[in-house]
């Protein structure tokens, strides 16, 4: 079952009147996510365990290193888009995302970054 998350975190019925129009279509029943699970990004990367995280928040830094390697643990070859622009809306940094997952995660990003480099191997950055 899918997850939607957004700034306020997990998307849930119950946040009502904070829900964009956008958002509403995506919320779940609060039964469904118990909240002694947490409705943060991390909370939901430890249980869901996704391949997959979609940025388009326009968070500066949403995506931490505590959530990107936890994802990391759980999936080969994590797939992380920090898609948010200009860049300085970057969820993530595909430098960081590339050390914090050893060079496993398939990048992409919605502004220009400079290429990575891995075990003395340079790697261009999609946009």
């Amino acid at each position: 079952m899918e997850r939607c998350l957004d700034k306020p975190g997990i998307l849930l019925k119950s946040l009502g009147d904070q829900l964009t129009a956008a958002q509403a279509p995506f919320a779940r029943d609060d039964n469904e996510w118990p909240k002694e699970k947490g409705t943060d990004l991390l909370s939901v990367v430890k249980e869901v365990k996704p391949h997959v995280l979609i940025g388009t928040s326009t968070k500066p830094k949403a995506f931490t290193e505590n959530i990107i390697r936890e994802m990391a643990k759980h999936v080969e070859h994590p797939i992380v888009f920090p898609l948010s622009n200009p860049t300085r809306l970057h969820e993530a940094s595909p430098e960081d995302i590339n050390h914090w997952t050893e060079g496993r995660a398939l990048m992409a990003t919605g502004s220009p970054f400079p290429p990575v480099e891995r075990n003395g191997v340079e790697y261009e950055v999609g946009e």
